[in-house]
């Protein structure tokens, strides 16, 4: 953040997301979407990078000394109905109270009707200063749209009330409207409507700022300052690596494992992009979860395994720490199980080693198999004859159940990509064999590993 900051202050004329995700950030290949997610990130964190209705972003050190009771608020509250339409619920308020309520409804498929739903929404926001319970999450809704329909953001940065409410209650669990409403001493009702929804949110965020007033801080200035995040660095002075060796880890799919100055395995994880995930843990930032401050305090090495793919990775993770039983692995995660299935199957995945493939043989009442093969087939007789070991394979105990419901789970949600082949449905053994061989030999295409590697 620190970097896009300072790339915005030294060009006031502003610069768009691809341009600062490239120049400041590094980030050759964010573009489109991808960068203008990178930086509206940024924006959450300091409101002082704004987005213009141009698409520029720009950095605005201070916006005045606008007095909180000068000030027009603009509330804004979003809602799905069942028919598929999001309504919108706007409030104009001062400390003399609501000036306006608005409703506003998007229906599917009605793009003629949006445009002018979402232009009168830019003319009732105009230039108050927009709030809400959770800002971000209604600024990106509402300006996802404006961008579809009339190809510019309306809702600049503003006052996000569970923000405010966590800063102003910091020893108070504020996880919704009915807990800031405790914490001010106000009744609540949960809103019915989009209305009373949004009119709700102007309660509240007009008794917060009447208690950070009470505090001394009078000002819109003063206030936002407040809710900027205070950023801390991790002294990698307590550690056996440094930001270097981070810089230096690899992209693909893995697991890593986190140790104690003993050696004592104290986390395991996972993740598609290994450097990325890893790195989270020891980038600067203004909040850490608790388990993650836990970890930092006890964490001497970090050793990563690369495999082929998100399905090996997750496998690797399970056993690992059905294995080492890590003190901050509080169970296996398993979504979505799906169904299990009754038949054995064999999926081909991408491999750690680019020249190869993994073939994943699955029953369901023995442990899972994994045999390397080339993806020229140079070793394919051997890796067959390793395979059909797997697919009869009977065992004295079988430990693997987590193991085979991760996989069911996974290909649950991965159906359209799933490359599996079931030996029931080819036949005889030696036509499975002549299948699996055109499967692996198809990996060779680059838009078969893209694919895999999501």
């Amino acid at each position: 953040m620190d970097r896009v900051t300072q790339f915005l202050s030294d060009r006031p004329q502003g610069a768009t997301a691809e341009e600062i995700a490239r120049e400041a950030l590094g980030l050759k290949g964010a573009v489109g979407p991808v960068a203008a997610q990178v930086i509206r990130a940024a924006s959450e964190e300091d409101p002082r990078i704004v987005e213009e209705r141009d698409g520029l972003w720009v950095f605005r050190e201070k916006g005045g000394d606008r007095r909180l009771r000068e000030t027009t608020y603009v509330i804004v509250a979003s809602r799905d109905r069942d028919d598929g339409a999001v309504e919108f619920g706007i409030v104009r308020a001062t400390f003399d109270g609501i000036d306006s309520v608005e409703t506003y409804t998007v229906e599917p498929g009605a793009a003629e009707s949006a445009v002018r739903v979402i232009e009168q929404l830019s003319t009732s926001i105009g230039a108050c200063l927009p709030s809400g319970f959770r800002l971000s999450s209604a600024r990106r809704r509402l300006n996802g749209m404006a961008r579809l329909y009339i190809g510019r953001t309306i809702v600049p940065s503003g006052i996000c009330i569970a923000r405010l409410a966590r800063r102003c209650f910091r020893n108070v669990r504020i996880r919704s409207s009915a807990d800031v409403a405790e914490a001010l001493g106000l009744p609540y009702f949960e809103p019915s409507s989009i209305e009373e929804d949004v009119k709700t949110q102007t309660d509240l965020l007009l008794g917060l700022l009447e208690q950070y007033e009470s505090r001394g801080l009078d000002t819109i200035d003063s206030v936002l300052d407040e809710l900027r995040p205070t950023l801390t660095d991790v002294d990698f002075e307590a550690f056996t690596f440094d930001e270097a060796y981070l810089d230096d880890l690899p992209t693909d799919p893995g697991v890593y494992v986190m140790r104690d100055a003993e050696g004592k395995v104290i986390y395991v994880g996972k993740s598609v992009h290994l450097r990325d995930r890893v790195k989270t843990y020891f980038s600067r930032r203004s909040e850490r979860e608790q388990k993650t401050l836990r970890i930092l305090e006890r964490i001497w090495t970090v050793e990563l395994e690369v495999v082929g793919s998100e399905l090996e990775a997750m496998i690797l993770e399970a056993r690992l720490i059905q294995a080492t039983r890590p003190e901050f692995n509080k169970q296996v995660a398993i979504h979505d199980r799906g169904k299990p299935d009754d038949a054995p199957f064999v999926l081909v995945l991408p491999s750690a080693d680019r020249e190869s493939v993994e073939l994943l043989c699955v029953r369901p009442d023995a442990p899972i198999g994994t045999v390397r093969v080339r993806k020229d087939l140079a070793d394919w007789e051997d890796g067959w004859s390793e395979l059909k070991q797997c697919l009869a394979y009977v065992p004295e105990v079988d430990e693997d159940e987590v193991a085979r419901k991760i996989v069911w789970g996974w290909i649950d949600r991965n159906r359209e990509k799933v490359n599996l082949v079931r030996p029931e449905d080819v036949g005889e053994a030696l036509e499975l064999k002549r299948v699996l061989a055109d499967h692996i030999s198809d990996t060779t295409d680059e838009a078969w590993e893209k694919v895999w590697r999501i």
